[in-house]
Formats: C-alpha cells, structure tokens, sequence
C-alpha cells in the first residue's frame, strides 16, 4: 500500500490574489474520509496569512513554513483529515484573510490517501523550511525518513521567483517522485519513500530565480484503537513485535511483556 494524490479534485488546485486579501480557494469536491488535506499559502510584501476557515466546518493545523527575506514573503503550510461528515463535500472554500501587507498572495489545495482505509490519521514528522540562491535548478528541504514501517511520503511546496516551474528530478536512484506546477506560482515534489533514508528533491525552473520552499515526510497509520480487535486481527498487529512473536502467538507473556509489545508500536508511529 502506498501514499497517492487523492483524484476526487484535480489537484493541486490554485487560486491567486493581486493584493490584500482575503485570500480563499474552492475545491470542487472533497475526497473521503481518512485522505489528508493541505493548504499552502504565500504572501508577498510582508505580511502573513491568518488562521485558515474552510466553508463546511473543517478545522486546520498549522505545521510549519518558511520566511524568505530575499524574496519578501512568507510560506504558511497547514493541514487537516478529511472527516466522515466532510467526505465528498462540493464547493468548499478555504480562506484566510491578510495580516499586515499584501501586494500578492497565493493558496494552494492538495490531498492525498493512502492505501489504509477510512480510519487512516497522518502524522508530520519533520517540516523544515529552506531558501536558495538564484538557480534553475533549486532544492528542496533534506529530509530523513523515520525508521518506521508506516505509509510514508515526503510533501514538498516551493515558490519560485517570477519563473514557471518545468519538473523535477528523483532525489535517489529508484525514487519515483512526481513534480506538479502552475504558471510561476508553485513546485510540488511528492513521493513514496522508504523508512531510515534521507531524501532531498530537485525542482527544474525555466530560468535561474530565486526560489524558498518548505517540506515535510509524513506518515499515514491507523489508529491505536485498531489493535482492539478480534484475536486474530491482534495477532497480525502483535506480529511487528518480531522477536516477540512466538511467545504472543504462544499466549507464553505477562500483562507487562504485552505492554511491551504493543504500546512501542504505537509510538513509533508518532
């Protein structure tokens, strides 16, 4: 199972403001429940973008972004879970209003789903902001991949200069990322990864331009309430515990080595 671009929308959707705001794009319909939200956003001229409000009630977290005083703007990233009562919602509208001065700003929707159903949660490990020199070929945020067996995914949001985006390149050899663009207004790089490897993806520009970015791995997992299950279910959840295994298979384990074995994989997923 792996981590996809959620096809209820065409994303990545965006919508431009000449100045001030508010700011606001509309997704013309929500995937289901479990597929993860998120909403960039850029301002140019110095100020920021205030707490994100979507039309159907959906909340938002921010989780990081980057501050770029050579380009004079601000990337705000956030994110949210696609809840049951919000699956397959149309027309929803993202907004946020302007804080201080704005003589442009941008928003960007995406979503993605994983392969775990519709209790899915997702979790940011690392977000990390970066900017670079003017180049044709700028990089985004090095990031490692946790040591961990979850859906994993680098999401990576950079914002050029002025110069329209033309693709990207794999980080690593086998990697198949996909680099998503609009005009001169974005870079998306996005890809399955695997656990304890560090990846760094490299965007193609027209031209050389300034350009910042920010980027973040997440993981996709199920709840810890997935482990009360049948027998049988907990057993296969009781299996990642490796050297555990035949004693739990065995019934041959205190209450306290069944603590042991189950709550570390629940916080590993965190």
């Amino acid at each position: 199972m792996t981590i996809s671009r959620s096809t209820a929308s065409a994303f990545p959707i965006v919508q431009q403001e000449a100045s001030g705001g508010p700011v606001s794009v509309t997704i013309p319909t929500l995937g289901g429940q479990g597929e993860s939200l998120l909403i960039y956003t850029w301002n140019y001229g110095g100020g920021t973008v205030s707490t994100l409000e979507a039309s159907n009630g959906l909340t938002f977290t921010p989780f990081g972004g980057q501050l770029d005083l050579a380009m004079g703007g601000a990337i705000q990233a956030y994110s949210t879970v696609i809840t049951a009562a919000a699956a397959g919602a149309t027309g929803v509208t993202v907004s946020g209003s302007i804080v201080g001065t704005s003589d442009y700003s941008q928003i960007v929707a995406d979503e993605f789903i994983s392969g775990l159903g519709p209790q899915t949660q997702w979790y940011a490990y690392t977000g990390v902001g970066i900017s670079n020199a003017a180049s044709a070929t700028p990089v985004f945020p090095s990031l490692a991949s946790a040591s961990t067996a979850e859906e994993l995914a680098y999401i990576g949001y950079m914002q050029p200069n002025g110069v329209n985006g033309t693709g990207g390149t794999s980080p690593i050899a086998g990697a198949a990322f996909t680099y998503s663009s609009y005009s001169d207004t974005y870079v998306i790089a996005f890809g399955n990864i695997a656990p304890s490897t560090t990846y760094q993806p490299v965007a193609s520009l027209a031209s050389s331009a300034l350009s910042c970015g920010f980027a973040a791995v997440w993981a996709a997992y199920l709840p810890a309430q997935t482990i009360n299950q049948p027998p049988m279910l907990e057993m296969q959840a009781i299996t990642r515990a490796g050297s555990w295994m035949k004693r739990a298979a065995s019934g041959l384990f205190t209450p306290r080595e069944r603590e042991r074995i189950v709550i570390p994989q629940l916080v590993t997923v965190r």
